[in-house]
């Protein structure tokens, strides 16, 4: 899914997680995966993990989501 900005991103994954948590807790499904993170599309074509300038990923409480971000 596109979004605007990084902390548009965070947000998304944190909404997303608490969906999957409650799943979890009321074994609404009975096999269990899950993967999150945020991705950035290069000019190239290929897909690589966002991370800031100082390579914190999306996740991290350390992460500048003031940038667009770089890849690493």
């Amino acid at each position: 899914m596109e979004v605007a900005s990084p902390t548009e991103a965070k947000k998304l994954l944190a909404v997303l997680a608490d969906y999957d948590l409650f799943h979890l807790t009321n074994r609404i499904k009975p096999d269990y995966a899950n993967a999150g993170g945020l991705e950035v599309l290069q000019q190239d074509g290929e897909w690589e993990e966002w991370a800031d300038e100082d390579g914190n990923e999306i996740d991290s409480d350390d992460a500048d989501l003031s940038n667009s971000g770089v890849a690493q």
